[in-house]
């Protein structure tokens, strides 16, 4: 399905918000061209990350990691983020339900791949097809 495979193409300090994968999806990120830095959270710092209830479609957090407001986000401070920079040819496995925060260095480009796999995921898999159904069904109408 082409809503698993994306390509980031960006100015140095394009963001991308503090987030993790729709559908409960691993992913992958390979960069192509640039740096790009990486801040990674484990799923069990969820609760320190301000999940925006708002979000429908994505999981994402108000926080800045490079920036954070500990005076708004106090637990924050509990968060243990997990810090790289990818270069080019360099890739990064993103394990389902790990937070991410990125932003471009230079110039840059990545591509990036969600999957599932039975032995953790499926469950979510099919839960995505069925959402993408019922889109395809809805815009058919």
């Amino acid at each position: 399905n082409e809503n698993l495979n994306k390509l980031f193409i960006g100015p140095a300090g394009t963001i991308t918000r503090l987030h993790f994968d729709c559908g409960d999806a691993h992913g992958w990120l390979g960069q192509v061209q640039g740096r790009k830095l990486f801040v990674c959270f484990p799923p069990a710092d969820t609760e320190f990350l301000y999940q925006m209830e708002s979000e429908v479609e994505t999981s994402q957090s108000p926080i800045d990691p490079l920036h954070p407001d500990l005076a708004k986000y106090p637990l924050y401070a509990r968060a243990r983020p997990y810090v790289c920079i990818l270069q080019p040819g360099e890739m990064i496995i993103m394990p389902r339900g790990w937070w991410h925060y990125a932003v471009s260095l230079d110039v840059s480009v990545t591509a990036m791949r969600n999957w599932y796999h039975a032995s953790s995921n499926a469950q979510s898999l099919v839960k995505f097809v069925l959402k993408q159904m019922k889109k395809t069904k809805n815009n058919s109408d």
